[in-house]
């Protein structure tokens, strides 16, 4: 009797666990902090090893994502060290489930020096990449995406020393209130490998409906060598509906991935119109 007992209460258990383990997906959220506890807005909220959408803080660092228990979230921002957060065992921490805060600390990162010699009359002002207006096979990305980043590979001289001034595209059509983007510049040697070369985020915000976008950037220094990605990421939109942005036939293709975790894809092409004006020294 005791022996038939042990049994029911072992296969309870295992019912229990199956059930747990396999339970819906629950919704996750936190607020990302840095070690001053201060909030960090538009941090990306990845998943590990999986091909889902992620998400993006708000402006006060805040997100909330639907998982599962067993899924392991990658927490990223700009200038700060990534840390990978296996949901069940964060939920399990009692002063999370308290403060419901993520921190995350600054990445020290290298700067190359640059030895700028310019001798008069020797700097050039140069413009690379696509300045299509081309509305006849605009590329559209769809705004509830958040994290999602689409761009475009630009080689730049790497015999001189070349400053990033101004990035720029060309809006043939939008029906959201308005959205922002986040600008990312990539050392790119292939689809597997890129590094970010912005230390800080650099933020677009945009209204336009039917025109140019620019974003300064002279101040930033900036600089380029070899081949780069541009891209941008929504991190932020106001109204639902759809962006269109002008295309050229002539480039390499459009490179695009759903999050920072994801692979990055590339269709082919047709290219979004990216294209960035430079110094040459």
């Amino acid at each position: 009797m005791i022996k038939t007992i042990s049994l029911f209460f072992l296969i309870l258990f295992l019912f229990q666990s199956q059930a747990y383990s396999q339970k819906d997906s629950i919704l996750f959220y936190a607020t990302i902090k840095n070690q001053q506890f201060e909030p960090l807005p538009y941090s990306n909220i990845d998943f590990f090893n999986k091909k889902q959408n992620g998400t993006v803080s708000n402006e006060q660092g805040y997100f909330k994502i639907k998982c599962a228990f067993n899924d392991t979230l990658v927490i990223s921002h700009v200038g700060y060290k990534k840390i990978i957060c296996p949901v069940d065992f964060v939920l399990a921490n009692d002063t999370f489930n308290l403060f419901r805060t993520i921190i995350l600390t600054d990445a020290y990162k290298e700067i190359e020096e640059v030895t700028v010699l310019a001798e008069k009359g020797k700097i050039r002002f140069r413009n690379y990449g696509s300045k299509s207006t081309d509305k006849a096979m605009a590329l559209g990305v769809v705004s509830e995406n958040l994290g999602y980043e689409f761009g475009v590979k630009i080689n730049v001289p790497q015999k001189r020393n070349v400053k990033l001034e101004q990035f720029n595209c060309f809006v043939t059509s939008s029906n959201i209130d308005s959205i922002k983007f986040r600008i990312n510049i990539y050392q790119f040697n292939n689809l597997d490998s890129t590094l970010n070369l912005l230390n800080q985020n650099y933020i677009i915000t945009s209204k336009t409906k039917n025109g140019e976008m620019n974003f300064d950037l002279r101040d930033e220094n900036i600089y380029l060598k070899g081949d780069i990605l541009v891209s941008l990421e929504i991190i932020e939109v106001y109204g639902k509906g759809s962006i269109y942005f002008a295309t050229s036939t002539l480039g390499s293709g459009t490179y695009y991935r759903t999050g920072k975790q994801a692979a990055w894809e590339k269709f082919p092409i047709i290219e979004v119109a990216f294209n960035i004006d430079v110094k040459l020294f």
